[in-house]
């Protein structure tokens, strides 16, 4: 876990692909850029890092080994406020018929009936 301190900054990035979207980089003094992003989630458009545009902050996270992302695990902003990077989303599929996770989709199947056995059922309701 490091501290790098410098100015926050929302640019455009890869306009025109799939990845394209609003990213915050974090400039130094030294001219490193680091690109930033919440753990589980992509740096694209993610709204933490909106209202930080322009500020001037101390970051603390985990620098990949890149060498140029940073992991953020909160932000210290040079008025003292210091923002805590929320923790990620659930990763267990929630159903949406429920506020319970959905069943693995391994364990959904349906078993097919031999064919003797079908043939069996279809008797005994031939018979009634």
């Amino acid at each position: 876990m490091s501290e790098t301190k410098g100015k926050i900054a929302i640019s455009r990035q890869d306009t025109g692909s799939k990845s394209q979207g609003a990213v915050a980089h974090l400039h130094t003094a030294d001219g490193k850029r680091y690109t930033l992003y919440r753990e589980n989630i992509p740096p694209q458009d993610d709204p933490f890092f909106e209202p930080l545009d322009n500020h001037e902050a101390t970051v603390k996270g985990s620098i990949e080994e890149a060498g140029h992302y940073i992991c953020v695990q909160s932000i210290t902003l040079t008025d003292g406020t210091q923002l805590l990077a929320p923790a990620p989303l659930p990763t267990a599929p929630i159903s949406i018929f429920s506020d319970t996770p959905a069943e693995p989709a391994a364990t959904k199947y349906i078993r097919r009936l031999p064919r003797k056995l079908k043939k069996q059922i279809k008797k005994q309701k031939n018979n009634k």
